[in-house]
């Protein structure tokens, strides 16, 4: 009771001043409740009572001057000190970012150069010893591993959000992969429109739960879709589809090709010129039997040499300027690239002598040696080299990255019509025949005419060739059954309406009735619409000058989508040489999308002197440790 008296005492107290004042108006107050009062009384009374109240006013004031005069000294002191940790964290920061950029340097040119994640350690204590602050974390296999992970994922979001953005036609490519880690895999690349040349770019390594043309399809567009490409997207962009001859790519009832020609009906399916040209060899060589017995001979003179050593070595002895040569023959005529079966004929070709002598001085390889002494035989290879030179000089040129699908039509023209020539004259090769028979180099040889092994029957060959070059080049039929958009129309000369080169002058005029005619078959097919006052401007500035001309906006947009169609899948071969290089003996445990992320900074990624770490570590350290993290130390100490 006392505690609580004493507290209503201390709240009930009032000021000093207050008290004397509030006296001084109640004394006030009584003597005029007692008495009149006088005038001068009173305004004596309200001057003394303001005076009191001014200097209540006063103190109130030089307090508040008071507290906003420290208040002012502590904000300046906290500012001070906010902008010292703020620079000593900067300090901190930038310290933190370039260590962390210097081990993510070491860790994208291990990718980019394909080499196992576990060098990353022996590369960090180079750059240490070379002086470099290299930080205390980030070092390890698995680090670098999350790192590559990222760094793919950012070139990719990078890359595939201009597209999106710039609303760009793609073609898709895929293939199927070798097995890796015993499961089956594809490869998936787009060909993206670009105004100077389509580039091909590499999306992904698809793992698959099993090789089946549904679940390849499911899978594919899958993985579109998580690098933003959505259905809708594809719908009006995606305008061509490519892969090899296999039946579950381009099966016409149940392949791959077919379930996207449903979803995406205007879509251009497309074989693999490439592999067109292969197998229409294959087909002219396998009408005809005299050609499988220079195969075999062939193919034996390599197992000969590549399975012994000491027949390769003795061979070398004999001549050493041709022993390079014999280590290029190969198998001919297979399922590798004619480029291949052409440097194995060559190098039997400028080794003929040597193995001529090689094969009489063993009494095991006469046989061999009576071969050689053949004149049909030398005649044969004579012309296998020069049906195989125009062959890869045609395949090389098919697999040029700026081919579009005009430019590989007239290249099949071109070599159909050489072949044809081929048949009523030598070739080059055939008509060396004769002097390589009476030279020096052959005076060793003694030539005959064996009737047991006849030559290859020089028009048969040919026609066959022109023939199945013919069939499987240039007819589209695999086109017009999926495709309804082809039924009526020829799609090469729809799109040569776009290409001077490709006119008659003379029978262009402004309007071009059949090419104005085409247009809208175009616009259906690509989902693009050509401008017509633009054609007619292309038509007229053509007429003018048909060596410099100006090309409208909308013409210019339609040729680089033309060039956007895949016509081969070169770049998917080089995606598969990439991938032995990275799954090689040492890194057979390596998962597919370790895989894929090191293929994606190897492929599309920049050049190690081009790439900038900065913002990339930037997003990484908002998420992760640093190269410098304390933590990363303690648990080391602890350790």
């Amino acid at each position: 009771m006392k505690r609580q008296h004493s507290l209503t005492e201390f709240f009930d107290k009032k000021p000093k001043l207050e008290s004397v004042v509030s006296e001084l108006a109640l004394d006030g107050t009584k003597q005029s409740q007692a008495q009149p009062l006088q005038l001068e009384e009173s305004s004596t009374s309200i001057i003394e009572m303001k005076n009191g109240n001014s200097k209540i006013k006063e103190i109130k004031q030089a307090s508040l001057k008071k507290k906003m005069k420290t208040h002012n000294i502590d904000k300046k002191k906290l500012k001070q000190c906010e902008q010292d940790s703020t620079a000593k964290g900067t300090d901190k920061n930038e310290k933190y970012l370039h260590t962390t950029c210097r081990v993510f340097n070491t860790v994208y040119c291990l990718a980019k150069s394909c080499k196992p994640f576990s060098d990353i350690k022996e590369e960090i204590e180079v750059q240490i010893k070379n002086g470099l602050d290299m930080g205390i974390g980030l070092h390890s296999r698995t680090t670098a591993v999350k790192v590559v992970d990222f760094i793919a994922k950012e070139i990719k979001k990078e890359i595939f959000t201009k597209i999106i953005e710039n609303n760009l036609k793609i073609c898709l490519i895929i293939d199927e992969v070798p097995v890796i880690l015993c499961k089956p895999v594809i490869i998936v690349f787009l060909k993206v429109e670009d105004s100077v040349t389509s580039p091909t770019i590499f999306v992904e390594l698809v793992e698959l739960e099993k090789q089946d043309a549904d679940i390849i399809f499911s899978s594919v567009m899958e993985s579109l879709n998580n690098i933003g490409l959505t259905k809708n997207y594809l719908e009006k962009n995606l305008i061509g589809f490519c892969s090899d001859g296999a039946s579950i790519m381009l099966g016409r009832k149940s392949g791959v090709s077919t379930r996207i020609a449903k979803e995406f009906p205007n879509i251009i399916i497309w074989h693999c010129l490439n592999h067109r040209l292969h197998l229409g060899l294959d087909d002219s060589i396998n009408e005809i039997k005299q050609v499988n017995h220079f195969k075999i001979f062939i193919d034996k003179i390599h197992t000969i040499f590549h399975q012994s050593n000491k027949n390769k070595m003795e061979l070398t002895k004999i001549s050493e300027q041709l022993g390079n040569e014999i280590t290029q023959i190969g198998r001919v005529l297979g399922p590798s690239w004619v480029a291949c079966s052409l440097r194995s004929t060559l190098a039997v070709w400028h080794a003929y002598p040597v193995l001529h002598h090689f094969f009489r001085s063993k009494e095991k390889y006469f046989g061999m040696a009576a071969r050689l002494e053949n004149r049909y035989f030398l005649t044969d290879l004579a012309l296998m080299i020069d049906i195989l030179n125009e062959i890869s000089l045609l395949s090389n040129a098919l697999q040029a990255r700026n081919i579009d699908i005009i430019k590989a039509d007239v290249l099949m023209t071109r070599s159909i019509k050489a072949f044809q020539m081929l048949g009523k004259e030598k070739g080059p090769y055939e008509k060396k025949v004769d002097e390589l028979i009476s030279s020096e180099t052959f005076k060793n040889i003694k030539f005959v005419e064996n009737q047991q092994f006849v030559g290859l029957p020089r028009e048969t060959l040919l026609e066959n060739i022109v023939m199945n070059l013919e069939k499987r080049l240039m007819d589209c039929e695999h086109l017009k059954a999926i495709c309804g958009q082809f039924q009526d129309s020829n799609i090469l000369q729809i799109l040569k309406y776009l290409n001077p080169d490709y006119w008659n002058i003379e029978e262009v005029d402004i309007p071009w009735r059949p090419a104005e005619d085409k247009l809208p078959v175009f616009n259906d097919i690509f989902n693009y619409k050509i401008d017509m006052n633009d054609y007619r401007d292309f038509l007229e500035n053509v007429l003018k000058n048909s060596q410099k001309y100006k090309i409208p906006e909308s013409v210019q947009r339609a040729k680089n989508i033309v060039r956007t169609i895949a016509v081969n899948s070169a770049e998917v071969e080089s995606g598969f040489s990439k991938l032995n290089i990275i799954c090689s003996g040492k890194r057979s445990r390596l998962t597919v999308s370790n895989t894929s992320n090191t293929m994606t900074i190897s492929l599309i990624g920049p050049p190690p002197k081009e790439w900038d770490p900065t913002p990339t570590v930037k997003r990484w350290l908002r998420i992760n440790h640093s190269a410098d993290d304390a933590r990363i130390k303690g648990k080391k100490i602890a350790s």
